[in-house]
């Protein structure tokens, strides 16, 4: 076990270099845009000390401590609840970790969950950029710009798309959900633990939710609640998607519903209608 806490702080101090770079790319996106000498002169950067992790992954591989590295940072983040905007939480270098150390797994059920959280991600930056370009967002462009990199941070698939400019919101090979439950087994219960429970229970936020300001942080928080919810109605079954559109549409036409949920869900959803035509369109 001491030779995995070695190479443990090893991960540790490579990860919150990369999360560093990306927070910079964030801040430099923002304020000069992406096509900046800046930008680009941090993006070699980041390239190169992702380029030093996968060294010390096989290093670690070769050495048989990726189980006890990965129980390591299952430890670590057990008692901390993953925040959203992951890359300035002051700890996202450990979900990092874990997530990396769970992408090893080359199992059925593992392979599928990778997939799917990699196509979530997609549909979920299509939607930032979207809202990137969209001045009703102008407001919270910030935090929506660390929200997009904490998303790249903590998905080895998505990060690598970014890496070789491949398209990081692409959506041209999104897997239908009739043909991903016939690849596994065990789709259905993956798709109610990655799809179906994460839109309930942000539903459930929304119907809680007292907004007395409507701030900043207020916007934040009902925007990423709605784009996960929607992300996942995209890739989810006739049954998931009748079922929870009529929880949405029960929440929408209640009338102690916050105005302000509605105005933002409807910006959304006319995203979601751009989305679902262009993943029609290519059927």
């Amino acid at each position: 076990m001491e030779k995995a806490k070695e190479y443990f702080q090893k991960l540790i101090y490579i990860d919150e270099e990369i999360m560093t770079y990306f927070i910079m790319l964030s801040d430099i996106e923002l304020k000069l845009g992406s096509e900046s000498p800046s930008y680009q002169e941090n993006y070699k950067w980041l390239v190169e000390a992702i380029n030093r992790e996968n060294v010390l992954f096989i290093e670690i591989k070769n050495l048989g401590l990726v189980d006890e590295i990965g129980l390591l940072a299952q430890n670590e983040v057990a008692v901390i609840p993953e925040p959203e905007i992951i890359l300035r939480s002051g700890f996202g270098h450990l979900y990092r970790i874990k997530s990396l150390v769970e992408g090893l797994i080359n199992d059925e059920a593992s392979n599928y969950a990778h997939n799917l959280k990699y196509d979530i991600n997609r549909i979920l930056l299509r939607f930032l950029r979207e809202m990137l370009n969209n001045p009703y967002y102008d407001s919270i462009k910030g935090s929506l710009i660390s929200y997009k990199y904490g998303l790249l941070y903590l998905n080895i698939y998505n990060e690598n798309d970014f890496v070789n400019n491949s398209g990081i919101d692409s959506i041209n090979s999104l897997c239908p959900p009739d043909e991903r439950r016939k690849r596994s087994i065990i789709s259905g219960y993956l798709d109610e633990v990655l799809l179906e429970f994460p839109c309930l229970k942000n539903i459930d936020y929304l119907k809680e939710v007292s907004i007395e300001v409507f701030s900043d942080a207020t916007l934040l928080n009902l925007v990423i609640k709605i784009i996960n919810i929607l992300a996942r109605l995209v890739l989810s079954n006739e049954r998931v998607v009748n079922k929870y559109c009529q929880e949405l549409n029960s929440l929408l036409e209640d009338e102690e519903c916050p105005e302000e949920i509605k105005q933002v869900y409807n910006e959304l959803f006319q995203i979601l209608q751009n989305i679902q035509t262009e993943v029609m369109g290519r059927k």
